[in-house]
């Protein structure tokens, strides 16, 4: 992701564009609970059964990929996609989720926004199979203590 954002912002700024760069919204499944152990035992099966589509899915949405171009893009999406649906922490490595306690989640979001730079940060705290009581109490951590770190 960061490349990609790199690679859209260089032609904004070799333009010369007048006032601010458009910005940038980044969304990552999110899961806090009171310790690491926790949150990834409840979050581990519900990440690899979040993304089901996968890339034959979504071919039959607006946004319409096919995932047969030969392409290096088409092999990254296809590479990320085979990634999320076989490992947790394929998820965690390439940042598509962060997972942990309210300590670590700051750190991971630190860091991303360190590396990535973006304006906006969205959150899915209801993955997959996960029930609803670990995402709410996901949710009201991220809330109590994540959000009030950041500016």
């Amino acid at each position: 992701m960061a490349e990609r954002f790199a690679l859209w912002r260089r032609p904004w700024q070799e333009q010369g564009h007048a006032g601010l760069i458009p910005r940038i919204f980044l969304m990552r499944a999110v899961h806090v609970a009171e310790t690491d152990a926790v949150a990834r035992a409840e979050a581990d099966q519900p990440l690899l059964t979040s993304r089901r589509l996968g890339v034959e899915g979504i071919a039959h949405t607006c946004i319409g990929f096919k995932g047969t171009e030969d392409h290096p893009t088409t092999r990254d999406i296809n590479r990320v996609f085979q990634g999320m649906r076989t490992s947790y922490h394929f998820w965690l490595d390439n940042g598509l989720a962060l997972v942990g306690s309210q300590e670590a989640v700051i750190r991971q979001r630190k860091e991303q926004h360190q590396r990535l730079g973006h304006d906006i940060f969205c959150t899915n705290h209801h993955m997959g199979t996960m029930p609803p009581e670990p995402s709410l109490t996901s949710l009201q951590l991220f809330g109590s203590e994540v959000i009030p770190v950041f500016p």
